[in-house]
């Protein structure tokens, strides 16, 4: 993805997994070397809301971002992610 944003002139590139932040080391590796600027994201799909796709800022939105999927990675059996809006409304609070 980050080649084919640079070759297509792109200035940023979103990268949002679905319910973890897996793929921004990848893409974070591969796009150092360009100037291409990386947006940090995740689509949290929660149990009882509609999908939202929420947006790193800073260092504190990413340790943000990432806490809230660790909590919904450790009560969910391996492989799944199990949050509700109270997560999302207390871990952004």
């Amino acid at each position: 993805l980050v080649a084919r944003a640079v070759e297509l002139g792109y200035r940023a590139l979103a990268v949002t997994d679905e319910n973890t932040l897996a793929g921004v080391v990848r893409a974070y590796a591969a796009a150092r070397t360009t100037s291409l600027q990386l947006v940090v994201g995740a689509e949290i799909i929660t149990r009882d809301s509609l999908p939202v796709v929420l947006w790193a800022a800073d260092r504190s939105g990413y340790a943000n971002l990432s806490r809230l999927i660790t909590v919904g990675r450790r009560r969910a059996p391996k492989g799944e992610c199990w949050l509700s809006f109270d997560d999302l409304v207390t871990t952004f609070d």
